[in-house]
């Protein structure tokens, strides 16, 4: 996978960020059928060693997020591996991660395949996103972008938001399909609530434009805000044009070319243009 590709997986490890402190136990619920399992540094240590999946998957994590020091992400994927093996979901996604990226294990796509098809097939929505992006981009693994359509439905099903996004915009764009606006509305519509920015500016254009859904000018523009002060170029381009308009928003000529100067200041060639013909209209005549 290109490093520009490796866009579409940001933020797909759902690392836990708590932190450990010399005093505080490190609590553990997931997959623990018994109830919390309760940490110590040293102790988490000890069962991962002992073959605890759990342990060895939250002490993955710690070394991966330098809990104990220095980062070391050949011994996070050597303890990731080690839970993986064991059937452990989430170290097998981390463990595709690492795979696709090179980072303390050797780049292979091939191996990210093996470990997000694994975790997949037992419905892990990350994995499954994961896995959607390889089929995607045909990375250790022929194209298949209706396969790519199934693995995010799946995942977006579950709740995933990036899942969501990905599959509004296949379904919007006619990838790996046919076009269907109105398919994609309600996937963009779900992402924009959990706060992903490039999908409230989407939603938001659509329902401005009532493009697959009816048209709601007023949640447009919140939504197009949202993004913008998220600081999406695009969105900001688009809500200096809802100024501008009076569109959702009471017109406003300062707050128009307000959102339009940042989003020029990105460098966004449609902002640049539409400032410098501001400019020239109202350069004073020579």
């Amino acid at each position: 996978m290109a490093r520009a590709d490796t866009a579409a997986m940001k933020g797909t490890k759902g690392r836990h960020r708590s932190r450990f402190a010399t005093a505080l136990a490190l609590a553990c619920f997931a997959g623990c059928a018994a109830g919390p399992r309760t940490y110590t540094p040293e102790s988490l240590q000890q069962a991962a060693r002992d073959g605890d999946a759990i342990a060895q998957y939250m002490l993955a994590l710690a070394i991966d997020n330098g809990e104990f020091g220095t980062r070391d992400a050949s011994a996070a994927a050597s303890w990731y591996e080690r839970a993986a093996l064991q059937g452990h979901l989430a170290a097998q996604n981390n463990l595709g991660l690492m795979h696709c990226t090179g980072d303390g294990v050797p780049l292979s796509y091939e191996q990210a395949l093996r470990w997000f098809s694994t975790a997949a097939e037992h419905d892990y929505a990350k994995a499954q996103s994961n896995l959607g992006v390889l089929y995607l981009y045909g990375r250790g693994t022929a194209q298949d972008l209706p396969r790519a359509r199934q693995l995010f439905t799946a995942a977006a099903r579950q709740g995933d938001a990036r899942a969501q996004t990905l599959i509004g915009s296949m379904l919007y764009e006619g990838v790996g399909g046919p076009i269907d606006h109105a398919a994609a509305a309600p996937w963009y519509e779900q992402a924009s609530a959990q706060g992903i920015a490039s999908a409230q500016h989407r939603f938001g254009l659509m329902l401005l434009r009532g493009d697959g859904v009816a048209r709601d000018d007023a949640r447009g523009a919140q939504l197009l805000t949202a993004a913008a002060e998220k600081g999406i170029p695009a969105a900001q381009h688009d809500l200096a044009l809802c100024y501008a308009r009076g569109q959702g928003v009471p017109q406003d000529r300062a707050k128009a070319d307000a959102w339009l100067d940042r989003a020029a200041a990105s460098g966004l060639p449609l902002a640049v243009e539409r400032q410098r013909a501001v400019a020239s209209v109202a350069a004073p005549a020579r």
